[in-house]
């Protein structure tokens, strides 16, 4: 993959530890797009590994019990930690797009998971067919409030596996 671990694109290299690319399979099933690495990912240097990855790849297990084994990469809209955790600027998921874009011919998904409004709100009209889950960092942040949350998505993310021929 051509993605500069070195990239200046935006404003978020100044403050990054590393670019965080994803994690996965390369090619896959599905690509999954979240909205920006948190803490962890900056240190580790992964998508998803901190507790909303740990209940991702919860929530993925118990859909795939239900269907069938699928290869799948995880992403975000951009690829370098916001400072505080902030939600991504416009011009910084803009100014990634063209990593997301290699990410996304690299990986070769056939089918598409948007994690969360942020992901969602940038990519509906790039991806001409995908699905959409509530993000596992908001629904951590509900308590016991977010457990009908996390069924609904295992119950999107089982429909998603099946279309996976």
């Amino acid at each position: 993959m051509n993605i500069p671990l070195n990239c200046t694109n935006c404003q978020l290299h100044k403050t990054r530890k590393q670019v965080v690319v994803g994690r996965g399979s390369i090619p896959a099933d599905i690509l999954f797009i979240g909205e920006a690495p948190g803490i962890s990912e900056d240190t580790i240097g992964l998508a998803f590994i901190g507790e909303g990855g740990k209940l991702l790849d919860y929530m993925i297990s118990e859909a795939i019990k239900n269907t069938h084994p699928v290869t799948y990469y995880i992403t975000n809209t951009v690829l370098c930690r916001p400072p505080e955790n902030r939600e991504p600027e416009p011009t910084e998921i803009l100014k990634c797009r063209v990593n997301i874009l290699e990410i996304i011919q690299e990986v070769g998904a056939t089918v598409f998971c948007l994690i969360g409004k942020v992901a969602e709100r940038y990519y509906k009209d790039i991806i001409p067919y995908y699905h959409t889950i509530v993000h596992p960092a908001a629904i951590l942040r509900m308590g016991n409030a977010g457990s009908d949350l996390i069924s609904r998505n295992i119950k999107t993310l089982t429909e998603m596996i099946r279309e996976v021929r």
